[in-house]
């Protein structure tokens, strides 16, 4: 397989009028990549890669959206077997949302529209299903010990969202709720009506379980913080992580738009919410939050002016910032505008700090598997 890495230097960097030192080394070097082999055979090829697990022997699980089951490959990208099928009654699934893996490596599915969790045991040979809350949508699951999970999820319980709404919700291992908190105004800017509408439906929020007492999230927009939510006696507390400020708005919204005949190149999101239509662009956004095996963080992010440039900061295991370091990730490519660089590529990182990432490879999509190492500037 080719390799490459993005090593950063110590250097001073200018970004959206602001200038700051570079104060880590980042290097991200590609192991091998799961699928974009138009001469593999079908178990090699993908449609959109929406969910990557590992378990302790390294084999990997990967949820397509167009196959609505899993593939499972061995530690060297080698196709192993399926799990499950497309279809509605039990063992099948008709939209993967989410899925975790717990310390016993048993594994865990969320199925959107059957409503169901499905929980494998025996390397996907036995199952077993429990019904969810017809009105949730969990759009991510980690296990918070050995006997609970956490979801992420907004339940919208009046017309509009409000600031007491609660996002994360601990379940039993029978996967009843047990407890919710997290409160939504203290996630998103309820000042501003794209946050308010956002918060309803953000399937690029990012969760990091540190361990059964802290828990690390954030929404799609980085504002330079982390949210970490500890357990302080029966209450959850919330603390901030504070990093690098990039940008002095993760977004812009636009009231009207038009694209310009001299900028074809130009990419405009647009969405049709039920609170209204919005065009914006990306300005800086979150990519993902994880754990490493040293105890520090890793928080990833994307910032865009004239192209897009990606970061990778450190916290200790204390919550404190340690530094930032930067690469053109230049491998990440939406299907619809190679111009576009899509926001939820990394979906996973294993017991060896490797990371599975989704992206184009050769125009079709793959799994990218990524050795991070990174070093203190002094």
């Amino acid at each position: 397989m080719n390799k490459f890495k993005i090593t950063v230097a110590g250097i001073i960097l200018f970004f959206a009028g602001l200038s700051y030192t570079q104060e880590l080394n980042v290097e991200l070097t590609e192991l091998f990549v799961i699928g974009a082999d138009e001469n593999a055979s079908a178990e090699y090829m993908f449609r959109y890669p929406r969910q990557v697990v590992t378990d302790s022997r390294d084999n990997i699980y990967i949820a397509d959206e167009g196959l609505q089951k899993i593939s499972v490959f061995d530690k060297n990208g080698k196709f192993i077997k399926y799990i499950g099928r497309c279809g509605q009654g039990p063992g099948e699934f008709q939209e993967i949302l989410s899925m975790t893996i717990d310390s016993n490596d048993n594994l865990i599915i969320v199925d959107r529209k059957n409503m169901r969790v499905t929980k494998y045991f025996n390397f996907g040979n036995k199952y077993k299903c429990y019904r969810l809350n017809k009105h949730i949508e969990p759009w991510q699951i980690s296990c918070l010990n050995k006997n609970d999970y956490i979801f992420y999820y907004h339940e919208i319980k009046s017309s509009k969202p409000k600031e007491t709404d609660e996002l994360l919700h601990i379940y039993s291992g029978d996967f009843k709720v047990k407890k919710s908190f997290a409160s939504a105004g203290e996630v998103y800017d309820f000042n501003e009506p794209f946050q308010v509408a956002y918060s309803e439906f953000d399937p690029y929020a990012c969760m990091c379980v540190v361990d059964s007492t802290k828990v690390l999230f954030t929404q799609k927009y980085n504002y330079g913080f982390i949210n970490l939510y500890k357990l302080k006696g029966n209450k959850w507390v919330l603390e901030k992580l504070t990093g690098k400020v990039l940008n002095k708005a993760p977004f812009k919204v636009l009231r009207k738009y038009r694209r310009s005949p001299k900028n074809k190149k130009e990419y405009v999101n647009v969405w049709n919410s039920k609170y209204g239509k919005f065009y914006y662009k990306d300005l800086c956004v979150n990519m993902g939050i994880f754990l490493l095996n040293d105890g520090k963080i890793v928080h990833f992010f994307l910032t865009k002016k004239d192209k897009y440039i990606f970061y990778a900061e450190i916290f200790n295991k204390n919550g404190d910032y340690i530094g930032v370091g930067c690469g053109s990730f230049i491998n990440f490519q939406s299907y619809e505008n190679k111009d576009y660089v899509p926001i939820d590529g990394i979906l996973w990182k294993d017991k060896d700090d490797k990371f599975y990432v989704r992206a184009l490879v050769n125009g079709l999509p793959a799994v990218r598997v990524l050795q991070l190492k990174y070093s203190i500037n002094k």
